[in-house]
């Protein structure tokens, strides 16, 4: 069975989770990232409206690593 994988990982906290398409992996990312905001000590106007730039700013600040890809889950 395929799945997208979502990797996190920044200072000592890595996350991960599975997920059925690409689109939900990239809903959670920035889910994570939102709900991490403050931890990258950026200003709150910084926030911008779209998501991907917030990833940018917040990754960018954290120097987190993360990857999508796809991933098989077997028996």
């Amino acid at each position: 069975m395929s799945h997208i994988l979502l990797f996190i990982s920044r200072q000592e906290h890595e996350y991960l989770s599975l997920h059925d398409n690409d689109d939900a992996a990239l809903e959670a990312l920035v889910r994570y990232v939102d709900d991490h905001w403050a931890e990258a000590d950026l200003p709150e106007d910084a926030a911008d409206p779209d998501p991907l730039i917030r990833v940018e700013a917040w990754v960018g600040s954290t120097q987190a690593l993360y990857f999508i890809a796809e991933a098989s889950v077997g028996r």
